[in-house]
């Protein structure tokens, strides 16, 4: 809920819908964290593998803070998966999800990943 005013009357609670992700790469020294938030669509699936080229000279594990995922299509964490995977193939440490929110944890759980972090993906 947020307050909303209307004609100088009190503060209303007001009911807003969420729409739309974020989606924020930190790269410090060796090491890259992946923030993600929000609504993760197809849009931000398809942003999200854009991005992730990028991570493929990331010499040490990618982490992954999914704490503020608000909803999550059943192929939003594809991207990251398959980056996953392409890392271990060269020899580098793969992607690892630090933090979940519960929209992430229903995902995983649908997907029969482990819900308890740190989540190693494309591990197996």
């Amino acid at each position: 809920m947020q307050p909303a005013t209307f004609f100088n009357h009190a503060p209303l609670e007001m009911p807003v819908d969420v729409h739309g992700y974020e989606i924020n790469l930190e790269l410090r020294d060796d090491t890259a964290t992946l923030t993600v938030a929000g609504d993760l669509d197809a849009a931000a699936t398809n942003a999200l593998r854009a991005l992730l080229t990028c991570l493929e000279q990331v010499p040490d594990v990618v982490h992954v803070q999914a704490d503020g995922v608000l909803g999550a299509d059943l192929d939003a964490f594809d991207p990251l998966l398959d980056a996953a995977r392409a890392r271990r193939a060269k020899g580098r440490p793969g992607v690892r999800v630090e933090s979940l929110s519960d929209a992430v944890c229903e995902l995983f759980d649908v997907l029969r990943m482990p819900t308890r972090t740190p989540v190693e993906l494309g591990a197996a």
